[in-house]
């Protein structure tokens, strides 16, 4: 995410004292107290000379971490600075107090050094020198397995203890199952004696059953080695792969990837895969996946909305991230001849309704899946709402290059690739009047106000890219009387091309149209029933999302 580039240290003179007067003695030393001062130096390397020494060439990343940083609060960065070899003398403004100063080296040439490496450094009225002394880093031991079997392409997140949110490594498992850095060195290094916090995030339609410890550790002190033992997930059992579409179904949650407080018991989904040959297996990368997350949002009054997923840090949420689905029950279906239907009833947290999600493979040759949500009013008011969906897509696996469309009257939206061939990947809305269309990125986030309006269609932009887009699709008005329901679909569709898309399109419309009503009273079916448990993480590891472009603030 950008930031400003750096201001230079604030200058005080004598000027500054005409605010001050005889009867006023704490003035000058408080405006000292919370006037910005220098923090300046060197990077040196191992051997205590230039650490370009060392690395070669390329641009080290400064940055004075905010210990106080949330996502969509504030800024991550109290002060950044980019320096390239050979210079390695910085100088950033630092309030007084203890300074978080992180600097990432660049990848080519770093040798036996850490990616990121963070001092801590106390800045007192008058600033601070102070050279960062850049030493090797230790291997990180462990491995990641599944099914008992070592496993290639599981990640592992550390961050700072100090704030979750300010990564400080990330590695993947190589072929033998053993960590190393994203950017492909083995082994995976750390710095030593900083206190991290770790998360493993399981793969696409796996189970993560151990793997790091609960909260933070001292490397290697405390913790050496770091091993995520993953199963496959229990979603695989009721998720959609009948087509050469694979969509995973959790309550509100379309593609089931990003549904954090239901991993323990369900593991991660598969996403949404396209296409992938029915009988063979969609695949376990989370870049696999083309859509990152969405799911069901519901727009009430003027500033207020239901989401099915939790959407903290891809739009602003009220006094809770993901308001549905945290007390579904489970119901499915499977034939093996028309695929499975899975059923999942839940109410909102607060608003008075009651929501019966039924999810339905679509019939080949065509690639769709039909979810249909009827959504009653338990409350006793009338209430008047916009349905709909949010989603984050990643077409072809490049999140950056996405171009996105709307097609059939506002009915269709739907991201393709930059240059508009290959994959194309969308939904379809039905049951009420398409009335929201609205695409945007992350450097414009919407209020929740913006998300009523974008539902609605008092904010709209029908196309976008390329860029990392995301968009809400709305439908509505819908007025309710106490007692009352209405059925929203979503068809998720994909085609190979523009004309495969909407010739999947209109088959899912027609299939929706033969559908008045949802029955889980198939012939010759075998059904489970489940009832969601909500509980912490296997591991003790931090409840979250796993990172969208895998590399922390």
């Amino acid at each position: 995410m950008p930031f400003d580039p750096v201001r230079g240290a604030l200058v005080l003179s004598g000027a500054l004292c005409l605010a001050c007067t005889s009867d006023d003695p704490v003035a000058p030393s408080s405006f000292a107290r919370n006037t910005p001062r220098a923090i300046s130096g060197r990077v040196l390397g191992p051997d205590e000379t230039n650490i370009c020494n060392t690395v070669g060439s390329g641009t080290l990343l400064l940055r004075l971490l905010n210990p106080d940083f949330t996502p969509g609060s504030g800024d991550a960065f109290l002060g950044t600075r980019d320096i390239t070899c050979p210079d390695n003398k910085y100088s950033l403004p630092a309030a007084a107090g203890t300074a978080h100063l992180r600097v990432q080296l660049p990848t080519e040439g770093i040798g036996g050094l850490p990616w990121r490496n963070l001092d801590e450094v106390a800045v007192d009225r008058n600033g601070a020198a102070h050279d960062v002394h850049i030493a090797e880093g230790m291997a990180l031991g462990g491995s990641a397995t599944l099914e008992g079997s070592l496993f290639e392409g599981a990640s592992l997140t550390m961050a700072y203890d100090l704030n979750f949110n300010f990564g400080a490594a990330f590695g993947v498992s190589g072929p033998d199952g053993a960590w190393m850095d994203f950017f492909g060195r083995s082994p995976f290094l750390l710095q030593t004696g900083r206190r991290y916090q770790a998360v493993c995030d399981p793969v696409l339609g796996t189970r993560l059953i151990a793997g790091a410890p609960t909260g933070g550790f001292v490397f290697p002190i405390d913790v050496s080695d770091i091993s995520c033992t993953m199963e496959t997930a229990r979603a695989v059992a009721f998720s959609h792969t009948f087509t050469r579409l694979v969509v995973t179904p959790m309550p509100g949650d379309i593609g089931g990837s990003q549904s954090p407080e239901l991993m323990d018991q369900y593991g991660a989904g598969w996403g949404v895969q396209f296409p992938v040959e029915p009988g063979s297996s969609p695949a376990h990368d989370r870049a696999a996946s083309q859509l990152f997350l969405g799911g069901l949002l519901i727009g009430r009054d003027p500033d207020s909305v239901l989401a099915g997923v939790n959407v903290n840090g891809e739009m602003q949420c009220g006094a809770t991230c993901r308001d549905l689905g945290l007390d579904g029950t489970l119901k499915f279906t499977s034939t093996g001849s028309t695929g499975r239907q899975v059923t999942w009833r839940y109410s909102s947290l607060n608003g008075g309704l009651d929501v019966t999600q039924t999810s339905i493979d679509g019939r080949r040759p065509h690639d769709y899946v039909l979810f249909q949500f009827t959504i009653r009013n338990t409350s006793r008011f009338t209430r008047t709402f916009h349905a709909g969906f949010f989603g984050d897509w990643d077409v072809g696996g490049d999140a950056g290059d996405d171009v996105g469309f709307t097609d059939l009257g506002g009915k269709l939206m739907y991201v393709v690739g930059e240059g508009e061939t290959g994959v194309h990947a969308g939904t379809l809305l039905l049951g009420a009047p398409a009335s929201g269309n609205f695409f945007f990125t992350v450097a414009d986030l919407p209020s929740t106000f913006d998300q009523v309006q974008a539902l609605s269609g008092g904010l709209r932009q029908e196309s976008g890219g390329p860029a990392d887009l995301r968009y809400i699709h709305g439908a509505g008005p819908i007025t309710l009387k106490s007692g009352q329901q209405r059925d929203i679909w979503i068809a998720v569709v994909a085609g190979e091309d523009k004309s495969q898309l909407l010739a999947n399109a209109a088959a899912a419309e027609a299939d929706a149209a033969g559908r008045p009503s949802a029955s889980l009273d198939v012939a010759g079916a075998t059904s489970t029933i489940d009832v969601i448990q909500t509980a912490p993480a296997a591991s003790g590891a931090p409840s979250r999302s796993p990172c969208k472009d895998c590399k922390p603030r």
